[in-house]
Formats: C-alpha cells, sequence, structure tokens
C-alpha cells in the first residue's frame, strides 16, 4: 500500500546494488550518505516517513524499542535539509500532538555496500509452526518441513520482519475456511498476504495497491514463490472492486482503515471474514466499535508489541 511512504517501523531499504533490480538506477550508492537521526512517536512515524521519502529518502529504520527514526540520503547540503525536515515535524504536529520538540542529528557517513548492510536486516524468520518467510539470497533450512514464502522487500511493506504483517499471517492460518474462498487483500504492498492466501488453498485471490510501484514488486515476488498465474494483482484503490470475498485483509493504518471502511463492508460475502491490522493496541477499540456500529462480529483480538489485529465476521446478511 501507498509503499513510496514505505512504512518505515518495516524495513531499511537502505540502497541496493545495481546488480538489485531494485527501481534506484544507476546512482551511485558507495558514495557518501546523510544519516539523519530523530525521535518521533510510533503513532506518527509512518507519516514522517511518507515526508521523508518525498524529500528524497532512500531508507529509514526503527530502532527496536526505542522512537529514533533514522533516515537516509544521498549526499547535498545539510542545511536546506535540515529546514525541510524541522518544516515537517512543525506540521505533524497539529495532527500528533504527541510530537515533541526535538534535536535533529545529521551526520556524513562514508560510503559502503549497502546492498550487504541492507541484507543484514533480513534473515529467515519463523512465522507460525507451518510457515516462514524467507530472502531470496538465503537457503531454505534444512530441517524445515513447512511452508515457505519467499520475499524480496524492495520498495514495499511487508516482510514478515513487522508484527503487524506476522499478526496478518497468523490470523489467516486460523481462518483456513474462510481462506479457502475467494480472497482480497487491500493494499498488498510486497504481496506476502496475498501469497500466503493462495498457499492456503484460495479459490481466488486478488491483490490490490494505488502504489503502482508496490504492484510490480509484488509481482516479482510472485513469480519467486511459482505463483504468477494464482493471484491477481492490480493498481486500484478498493472503490472499483465490485465482487465481493470470503476473506477480506486490510493491514493498513488507523486512518486508512476507517477511511475506507463502507468499501471494505461491501465488499464482504454474507457470512465473510475481515481480518484487520497495521494500528496500535490503543487504537484497537476504535476501529473495533467502528465496525460493530455496522454488524460485524468481533472474533479475535490478537497484538504483539504495541501492535494489533482484529478478526471480524459479517453476520448473514
Amino acid at each position: 500500500m501507498l509503499r513510496n511512504t514505505i512504512k518505515g517501523r518495516d524495513i531499511l531499504i537502505a540502497a541496493k546494488s545495481d546488480q538489485d533490480h531494485s527501481g534506484l538506477g544507476q546512482m551511485d550508492l558507495k558514495g557518501p550518505w546523510l544519516e539523519v537521526r530523530v525521535k518521533v512517536p510510533t503513532v506518527a512515524q509512518e507519516a514522517f516517513s511518507a515526508f521523508l521519502f518525498d524529500l528524497g529518502c532512500l531508507g529509514t529504520s526503527q530502532l527496536e524499542g526505542d522512537d529514533l527514526l533514522v533516515a537516509y540520503f544521498p549526499h547535498k547540503t545539510k542545511e536546506p535539509l535540515l529546514s525541510s525536515i524541522k518544516g515537517v515535524l512543525r506540521g505533524l504536529t497539529k495532527h500528533f500532538p504527541e510530537i515533541r520538540p526535538s534535536r535533529l542529528q545529521i551526520r556524513e557517513v562514508p560510503g559502503e555496500d549497502w546492498a550487504i548492510k541492507w541484507r543484514q536486516h533480513f534473515k529467515a524468520q519463523k512465522i507460525t509452526d507451518s510457515l516462514m518467510v524467507i530472502p531470496p539470497w538465503e537457503p531454505r533450512p534444512c530441517s524445515w518441513r513447512g511452508e515457505v514464502i519467499i520475499i524480496d522487500p524492495g520498495p514495499a511493506f511487508g516482510t514478515g520482519q513487522h508484527p503487524t504483517t506476522r499478526l496478518s499471517l497468523v490470523c489467516m492460518e486460523d481462518s483456513k475456511e474462510q481462506t479457502r474462498g475467494k480472497v482480497l487483500d487491500v493494499g498488498t504492498g510486497s504481496g506476502i498476504l496475498a501469497i500466503w492466501a493462495a498457499r492456503l488453498g484460495a479459490q481466488r485471490v486478488v491483490g490490490i495497491d494505488i502504489d503502482v510501484e508496490a504492484v510490480k514488486w509484488a509481482r516479482k515476488n510472485l513469480e519467486l514463490n511459482g505463483l504468477t498465474n494464482q493471484v491477481l494483482l492490480l493498481a486500484s484503490d478498493i472503490g472499483a472492486v465490485k465482487e465481493g470475498f470470503h476473506l477480506v485483509l486490510a493491514n493498513l493504518t488507523h486512518e486508512e482503515i476507517l477511511k475506507i471502511k463502507s468499501d471494505l463492508i461491501r465488499v464482504l460475502r454474507p457470512g465473510g471474514r475481515l481480518i484487520l491490522s497495521g494500528f496500535l493496541i490503543s487504537q484497537a477499540e476504535s476501529v473495533m466499535k467502528a465496525f460493530n456500529k455496522e454488524g460485524l462480529i468481533l472474533v479475535k483480538e490478537i497484538s504483539e508489541k504495541e501492535w494489533g489485529a482484529l478478526v471480524l465476521d459479517v453476520a448473514e446478511r
């Protein structure tokens, strides 16, 4: 979803080498970089990351257990960049009063092989007792007997590294009856949820994303997993979707979920199931109440760290 804004909480897309077809072109990725460090509350990090990418950032990373966000820019004059970032922070305080004045740190970092550094952040990861997610440069663990999904993160959200992705995958495995029907993945990002739906035996899988680049990358991940003909990917918003689905997946932000609430319900078949994630635990109640008012019933609520996920069923209509 919208992953030219790349949910900075999920991955470090420190630039890849020219051998990696990341869409970064022939940029000199080994030249000097500017590293910007700033403390931003978790709830505001996605919006802040979006603006950083608009300013030319090519990668962000959130330090584990901290509000510290680190962003990398191709080398440029420091002062105009600092001024722009400070302006972004001032603007965000209107929507996120949690943001407090914070001293920006900016420094030049020497050239290095970013491809190697970037790949260090992605390792094989066991999601459930039957699912492991691995990057394409790592071999399948010899002892593993379950399913394997290969994900090349690229410029898209959804690697299995972030709690919201893991929560969604777990909820899907616990919803096997609905997953065997028709499945819609709203904001497909890397395509990981659509891929898992296909592996779980879905009758039909459709993944949509308003970001054309995310859709292109999701297609590459379908190829890596031999599922090119089993998942339909569309650069589209949910308003253009006309058919009904037994299972709808939406790993989005709190605001995005509430914004498209009516469409999420509209595309659900009678007796269908909705899996929602991408929001903080503190925001789960407002999401649940919004869908309860429309007749959906809470089946399950799970969480990991500060992130939550909801499983909701629609009553027979």
